[in-house]
């Protein structure tokens, strides 16, 4: 029996991944104490088995069960091709504010009743960082939003509120080792999983939402970085990673002292990350230090090839440098680093002519960039006191955007319809092998770095193939609970 059952999945992509948030905050009740069952595959869970999981773990001790339901989307085993990002059932369902469950609303009902019968003081909590009021029902008791580090502990020793909770992350991240591992996480051979290095991003891109911090705000010393790295390889033998940082490159100082202090390991590490490609351009070394530290995936937030677009946005290096650099970096790492991007359709001053540019050179056999990937510009209405809102979502008048219902907009370059056309256009034409996270969610499914380098994402194939590893895997997983 239990203090704390978590339920977690990152089902809306294909590969097999972790949600960095779930196993941080059981990384925190443990470091505490507390005996925690984080339990991943959630949505190929059947009833009988979810069912099962509740009567082992679950007693009048558990203070709470807990649904993590950031990645959680529709896609599950008994939908073939879910895991493709143009399944027309599932893709919708991934935005923010989706439903917050996998399954359907009567399955999730009998399942809940069945936790309160076998344990009618354990509350159930569903957290995470989307936003989930659209969703509320009397067999939830608390819905809990945003990073919750600090609020979680306060759950085990305080009584657990009702309703909705804003959490409260407190400054446990510059202090904590992150995610302690456990022998009941089950992980499995030469598995990427989740760090962070950094938290929130010290970039205001105009149309971004993320949560903003400022330089040196929320970043573990290096010193504390090595401790963490050295016990997951002894403990485990973890030595791939998924940097979940928003920019791991923002700071060139510290990136000299992540590298020695990487490369000083007494063994080598592998890992995708997200880059800045500006970053690059401006602290030259910075091309030799990612290389060598380890990294086999790095995707490039670059958005959009328009100049006024990109200065709009606070992309600040002319999209000619930065096409000028890609070819470089393809040049100079020769496949050993996997380059991707991904692009915003809608962004302001951007015409669709110029999108049209964009595609035709991403399609060009001599594009560097390994694959690209394309999202609608969404600009949600500040409404929600969790979330970080854009410059554009605070004024969007001031960069030419006509508000209209349900978060759709106009310019004068194109309307929130047809961005959202032509991102299906252009996501169905894409041909795209595993670009950043995607790519260690692949390799843990057993393909090697060269098999991803010449891996096409072919829907009948490839996508059929991954599901078919990972339900596997989850099978396999399940078994050892």
């Amino acid at each position: 029996m239990v203090d704390v059952l978590l339920f977690t999945d990152t089902n809306g992509a294909y590969g097999h991944g972790r949600d960095v948030g779930c196993y941080t905050l059981a990384g925190i009740l443990r470091e505490h104490g507390y005996i925690v069952q984080v339990v991943d595959f959630f949505a190929s869970l059947s009833l009988d088995k979810a069912k099962d999981i509740v009567r082992k773990y679950v007693s009048s001790k558990t203070r709470f069960v807990g649904f993590s339901a950031t990645h959680f989307s529709l896609a599950r085993p008994e939908i073939k091709g879910a895991l493709s990002p143009h399944h027309p059932n599932v893709v919708r369902a991934r935005h923010w504010g989706a439903r917050p469950f996998p399954q359907s609303q009567e399955w999730i009902i009998d399942f809940l009743s069945f936790i309160n019968h076998i344990s009618p003081q354990t509350k159930i909590i569903v957290g995470g960082e989307k936003p989930t009021h659209s969703f509320d029902h009397d067999l939830i008791d608390l819905w809990v939003h945003g990073r919750a580090e600090k609020t979680v502990l306060e759950f085990m020793t305080d009584n657990i509120p009702s309703g909705h909770v804003y959490a409260e992350e407190g400054n446990h991240f510059n202090t904590s080792q992150g995610i302690l591992w456990d022998k009941s996480d089950h992980l499995f051979k030469d598995e990427f999983v989740p760090i962070e290095f950094a938290r929130s991003c010290i970039f205001n891109c105009s149309f971004c939402n993320f949560t903003k911090k400022r330089t040196g705000e929320k970043v573990k010393s290096v010193d504390t970085l090595r401790e963490v790295l050295l016990r997951n390889y002894n403990e485990h033998g973890l030595s791939k990673y998924i940097v979940t940082d928003p920019t791991l490159n923002d700071d060139s100082r510290r990136m000299i002292d992540l590298h020695k202090m990487i490369t000083s390991l007494p063994f080598d590490i592998e890992f995708s990350a997200y880059i800045r490609v500006d970053l690059i351009h401006k602290f030259r070394e910075q091309r030799e230090l990612l290389l060598e530290m380890g990294a086999r995936s790095l995707h490039f937030g670059i958005e959009t090839f328009h100049p006024k677009c990109a200065k709009a946005i606070k992309k600040g290096l002319h999209p000619d440098k930065v096409k000028e650099l890609l070819y470089y970096l393809r040049e100079t790492w020769e496949n050993k680093i996997v380059m991707g991007s991904g692009f915003v359709i809608g962004l302001p001053y951007e015409t669709k002519e110029s999108v049209y540019e964009t595609f035709k050179w991403l399609k060009d056999p001599d594009c560097p960039l390994d694959s690209a990937s394309f999202v609608a510009m969404y600009i949600p209405p500040p409404s929600y006191e969790d979330i970080d809102y854009s410059d554009i979502s605070k004024n969007p008048g001031q960069f030419n955007f006509e508000m209209k219902e349900q978060g759709g907009w106009e310019s004068k370059e194109m309307t929130y319809d047809e961005a959202l056309e032509i991102t299906g256009e252009f996501s169905n034409e894409f041909i795209n092998p595993p670009y950043h996270h995607y790519y260690s969610r692949i390799r843990n499914l057993g393909f090697s770095h060269e098999e991803c380098l010449k891996m096409k994402m072919d829907f009948n194939e490839t996508f059929l193939t991954a599901e078919d590893i990972r339900d596997k895997m989850a099978k396999e997983y399940h078994e050892k609970l």
